[in-house]
């Protein structure tokens, strides 16, 4: 199969209904996110959404529209059809544990954790699809752009690796049980890269350490897994390409790579 350079891109929403983030007052709503999806009505890539939600749905087509059809894959699902949202009640049983941290939403809100999770599992069955024949995938969370943008592959890129923003210092002497109680952050979870057969392993490599944080009981969203998963003595065969700093470096630089 001949593969172009472009990257496909994949979001989702799964409508939580309104959860608090970071402190009890400052809210997210479904019309917050709604608000932040207006942006993909102009983005070039090919395009990919998942949602259980029908007015996201009717949104995206709208927005959408002015593309030809086959720029744009759609799928309006029930998210408990997907593993990351059945193992919501273990998830939830978790974060009921006596002593066990509250970080709004990440281990007060088990369908959020469960979201956090479905973006590996989403990702791993849309490389396998590989709809637009593309080498490079991108996972994009709603509401990281909100203006006009076409995503490319930035300088200097290694295909080897899956690529990250750095948020925070890696600290190697910390544990997984530190990372899940005191919420702490090396990685911006919000947008990945990587070419499709790494991050396709990568994927199975999540889904490793997320059976085995079930099984130890700790666990919260995908920031914290992937830091454990590179503090545990196992650590993954994956390597990272991490773009520094902030939550948006790694979709900033290929925001910009396409605009050139």
């Amino acid at each position: 199969m001949n593969l172009s350079n472009e990257i496909s891109v994949l979001t989702a929403y799964f409508n939580l209904g309104s959860f608090a983030k970071g402190n009890p007052g400052h809210k997210y709503t479904p019309n917050v996110y709604y608000k932040w999806m207006s942006v993909f009505g102009s983005m070039t890539n090919n395009l990919i959404v998942y949602t259980d939600d029908k007015t996201a749905y009717k949104y995206f087509q709208k927005l959408r529209r002015n593309f030809p059809k086959e720029r744009t894959k759609l799928f309006l699902i029930d998210k408990k059809e997907l593993w990351s949202f059945k193992i919501e009640k273990k998830i939830s049983d978790i974060f009921k544990q006596p002593g066990y941290p509250r970080h709004l939403p990440n281990t007060v809100v088990p369908g959020y954790s469960c979201a956090m999770h479905a973006k590996f599992e989403l990702l791993n069955r849309v490389i396998r699809k590989n709809y637009y024949h593309t080498k490079y995938f991108m996972w994009l969370d709603i509401g990281i752009f909100r203006e006009h943008l076409k995503m490319v592959i930035p300088k200097n890129f290694d295909d080897t690796k899956v690529a990250y923003s750095n948020v925070f210092t890696f600290n190697q002497y910390v544990t997984y049980r530190d990372i899940i109680y005191n919420n702490m952050v090396w990685l911006a979870g919000g947008c990945n890269l990587g070419k499709y057969d790494v991050l396709y392993k990568f994927t199975q490599e999540y889904f490793n350490f997320l059976n085995k944080s079930l099984s130890i009981k700790l666990i919260s969203t995908d920031q914290q897994m992937i830091y454990g998963m590179y503090v545990d003595k196992h650590k993954p065969e994956t390597k990272l390409q991490l773009y520094y700093s902030g939550w948006f470096k790694l979709s900033d630089l290929c925001y910009t790579a396409g605009k050139n």
